[in-house]
């Protein structure tokens, strides 16, 4: 061990630019963090698969009527949220909990959110037997315009991101 490298810098909530809150069911039954990349880049839409961009003209009377999620545009930079840390009991305290944060997000003019979730993890289940469906959606992020990091700030780089 180095004691003159600090891998990890000293936790200064300030600087915690994308950390946007928890959110625990009463019983705690179910719970999740959220995250934000606003203030630290834009997620902008660079390119969808045809199969998104043909969904997109297909949904879009369904749309208007908020009966399906709005699929972005080419260029749209989106207004996210992603949610991590997801843990539920069951099935109900899964839809009690996504019934919190999509509200929540919905106030504070979010029109996305999303969960990223591997093959094997146990929530993948919970989701679908949720009467949730999800989709593997290739994202590629490019660090441009003004949402980029001053330079001298102490980024904190999670595990799950590299």
């Amino acid at each position: 061990m180095n004691p003159g490298l600090a891998m990890v810098p000293d936790f200064t909530p300030e600087l915690m630019h994308g950390a946007v809150g928890s959110v625990l069911l009463d019983d705690g039954s179910a719970g999740c963090s959220i995250w934000s990349n606003e203030n630290l880049m834009a997620e902008e839409v660079v390119r969808l698969p045809p199969a998104l961009r043909m969904a997109r003209r297909l949904l879009a009377p369904l749309v208007r009527v908020n009966v399906v999620p709005a699929i972005p545009r080419s260029g749209e930079v989106l207004k996210s949220w992603f949610l991590f840390d997801l843990f539920a009991r069951g099935p109900a305290d899964l839809r009690a909990l996504l019934r919190t944060v999509n509200a929540q997000a919905i106030e504070n003019g979010r029109t996305v959110l999303y969960v990223l979730v591997q093959d094997g993890d146990p929530i993948r289940h919970r989701i679908r037997s949720a009467g949730f469906f999800f989709m593997t959606v290739p994202y590629v992020c490019l660090a441009k315009g003004d949402k980029t990091p001053a330079e001298g700030e102490r980024l904190y780089l999670d595990i799950r991101d590299i």
